[in-house]
């Protein structure tokens, strides 16, 4: 029996495709509606708008990149099918952290995927930015610094599944994981 694609692949007609991995290559050709030509290329450098990083020094430091959940009715209004980015994830990504910083002596730099805004993220996700930021070895980092220049000088880097931050990392040679706190995606598949 055929499982139905994630949402986002069910209408995809493009005639070009450029993916990050080789394995994405052969996983996207059978959920293309339209037959598009797949390119494996490296990952492509994003601009920011943020002009001094002199403020951030990055050096022995994690470098742990989020997706800020959005808030019930948007993720209905955006047709997710998925309930992976939600508060509860977010918050067991996150609770982690201090554990861990204290536990193994690092700091982690949060570098938020985008600008929370009042109208699409949560207000419980707002606060529990507003705790990470009192805790000693928890630092933010500007949502408009764009993740290249944020990973050029860290030790390592921790993404949620499945951001594109883990292939940049991974592409400058900088150990990176993705950590999934909901232990709900399955192990040896090939999204995992």
């Amino acid at each position: 029996k055929a499982i139905s694609p994630y949402f986002a692949y069910k209408n995809m007609t493009w005639s070009k495709y450029l993916v990050w991995h080789k394995d994405f290559k052969e996983f996207l050709k059978p959920l293309m509606f339209k037959e598009g030509k797949v390119e494996v290329v490296p990952p492509i450098f994003f601009s920011d708008s943020y002009k001094d990083m002199k403020v951030f020094n990055l050096e022995k430091k994690i470098l742990v990149f989020d997706v800020a959940p959005f808030r019930e009715f948007n993720l209905l209004e955006l047709g997710f099918e998925l309930d992976y980015f939600s508060e509860k994830t977010s918050f067991l990504f996150f609770n982690d952290l201090p554990r861990l910083a204290r536990k193994y002596n690092v700091t982690f730099v949060i570098k938020q995927k985008r600008i929370i805004s009042d109208s699409k993220s949560s207000r419980k996700y707002k606060n529990l930015f507003s705790k990470l930021e009192q805790e000693n070895r928890i630092e933010i980092l500007y949502a408009d610094i764009s993740a290249h220049r944020s990973l050029q000088n860290c030790l390592g880097a921790i993404s949620m599944p499945f951001t594109s931050t883990a292939h940049i990392a991974a592409a400058n040679n900088i150990p990176t994981i993705y950590y999934d706190p909901s232990e709900r995606l399955e192990k040896g598949k090939f999204a995992s």
